[in-house]
């Protein structure tokens, strides 16, 4: 009996930290201003490339916009991962609680 208390607060712990982590990755993501820095300096860019028709300056900054989108998206699979897995974890070890009582 103390083994499956014991493991349903365990459960409930891990899926506690878990979704307060994907909170915290995707807030974090949400409240960065690398991303607006990086999107300006691509228009920057891609300004340049268009004024002194070079195209590889508009390459590059094509390819900057692409990465960090890519980026973006990575960090937001990451967090929703892990409030997922969280919510998953905390609703496994109180229905185990509550089987239990």
């Amino acid at each position: 009996m103390n083994i499956v208390v014991l493991s349903a607060a365990l459960l409930v712990i891990i899926g506690f930290i878990s979704l307060i982590t994907g909170l915290v990755v995707l807030a974090k993501k949400a409240l960065s201003k690398d991303l607006e820095e990086v999107s300006s300096e691509a228009a920057k860019l891609a300004r340049k490339g268009l004024l002194t028709e070079v195209g590889s300056s508009l390459q590059a900054a094509s390819f900057l916009v692409k990465e960090m989108t890519e980026l973006m998206k990575t960090t937001r699979g990451i967090g929703l991962t892990l409030i997922i897995v969280g919510i998953m974890l905390l609703a496994g070890g109180l229905a185990l609680y509550r089987n239990i009582f």
